[in-house]
């Protein structure tokens, strides 16, 4: 683990509780809008630095960085939507992503979009690719927002509780840390199977 994540993660207990907030918000937006941007690493070590208080960890370092992750996620699809159709005209995007592939795409986030969202947020270098396209797509508010917002608070209690549940452990958070998106991977990619073969199973009894 870098120790200069250590270090700063350190340093936020040394802060005033507002800036070390202000400071988790702004690691949370990063996160969302910049993949390359280490905020979940970060804030697992962080709760591995508050594993003696988790309760407190909850408002002080949780939500922060939540609320800075799920209102960058909105932005993000809101930035797609609001430039969506002055790409989608550009014959250069036509070439990339035919009318016949945009019809598709909508008809999948019409039906599936909320978890297309959910996965997405968990495979590195996918979640801002979707929001994206969900809003150019014009997938609806009603959904991207509720969507955007479960999402990010699933992810970022899961990095908070094993790195609560973790502690100090620093070889556990660095494994942890390096296997993270590899684990999840494959496992969203056991699922989709097994939902593709159960529904494929289900559509042969029905003929």
């Amino acid at each position: 683990m870098p120790s200069s994540l250590q270090a700063f993660a350190a340093s936020l207990a040394e802060l005033p509780w507002i800036w070390a907030a202000l400071t988790l918000f702004g690691c949370g937006a990063l996160q969302c809008s910049l993949p390359v941007f280490p905020g979940d690493i970060l804030l697992l070590i962080a709760a591995g630095l508050s594993s003696g208080r988790p309760v407190a960890g909850l408002y002080t370092l949780l939500l922060p960085y939540w609320l800075g992750s799920a209102s960058s996620s909105v932005l993000v699809s809101e930035i797609g939507r609001k430039f969506g159709s002055w790409l989608t005209a550009r014959p250069l995007f036509h070439r990339l992503f035919p009318v016949s592939a945009q019809e598709r795409s909508q008809n999948w986030l019409k039906k599936r979009g909320a978890l297309t969202i959910l996965s997405a947020k968990f495979l590195f270098g996918l979640n801002v690719p979707t929001l994206l396209f969900a809003g150019i797509l014009r997938m609806p508010r009603r959904r991207v927002v509720p969507a955007a917002i479960f999402t990010t608070l699933l992810h970022n209690s899961l990095f908070y509780l094993l790195g609560a549940v973790l502690g100090l452990n620093w070889e556990g958070l660095s494994y942890l840390a390096q296997r993270y998106s590899v684990f999840v991977g494959a496992l969203l990619a056991l699922l989709l199977g097994l939902a593709y073969w159960l529904r494929k199973r289900a559509g042969k009894d029905c003929e």
